[in-house]
C-alpha cells in the first residue's frame, strides 16, 4: 500500500501540523492558540498560491548579498574572513 500525495495536499498537511505546533508553543490561552494557529495556517496556504510574488533574480541576488554581509566575520581591518 502506497500513499501518493499531490504537492498541494502535502503543503496543506504540512500547514496543518506546523500551525498546530506554532499555536500551541507561541500562545498561552486556548482561544489565542486557536486564533494564532488559524492565522498561521492562512499564511502557509496563502503563500502556496503566491510563492514570492514579484521577486526577480536581481532582488534575490541583492538579498543574499545582504544576508552574507550581515553574518560575515570581519577582521580588524574590516575585510571579510568568511
Amino acid at each position: 500500500m502506497t500513499l501518493e500525495l499531490s504537492h498541494f495536499t502535502a503543503a496543506v498537511l504540512f500547514s496543518v501540523f506546523a500551525s498546530v505546533v506554532f499555536g500551541i508553543t507561541q500562545r498561552s490561552t486556548s482561544r489565542d492558540q486557536i486564533r494564532y494557529g488559524l492565522y498561521c495556517f492562512a499564511l502557509f496556504v496563502g503563500e502556496y498560491f503566491w510563492p514570492g510574488g514579484d521577486v526577480d533574480p536581481a532582488t534575490l541576488k541583492n538579498s543574499f548579498w545582504l544576508l552574507a554581509q550581515t553574518f560575515a566575520v570581519h577582521d580588524d581591518r574590516g575585510d571579510s574572513i568568511v
